[in-house]
């Protein structure tokens, strides 16, 4: 399930049975104030999908974050000029 852990975090892919975690993070206001507001639960589960495609194509995402079992937040990686192919 997880495909990097430390002592605290643990890393795992987004899957789309993920979609309360997403919806705790994207459809939060306080979270999402500073990069445009909460997302409608439409707009989270397109979210997901991008998340998994570009996993499947790139081999990066925004990876869920874990701690002790508990979801944290992501962070992870994006392609940056793909079509360049620069990741």
């Amino acid at each position: 399930m997880f495909f990097l852990t430390s002592e605290r975090l643990k890393f795992r892919n987004w899957t789309r049975e993920d979609i309360i975690l997403a919806y705790s993070l994207w459809g939060d206001a306080e979270v999402t104030r500073f990069i445009g507001g909460p997302l409608k639960y439409d707009a989270i589960q397109n979210k997901i999908e991008k998340e998994i495609d570009t996993y499947k194509q790139y081999g990066v995402q925004y990876w869920p974050l874990f701690t002790n079992q508990f979801f944290i937040g992501c962070c992870g990686l994006r392609p940056y000029d793909a079509d360049k192919g620069i990741l």
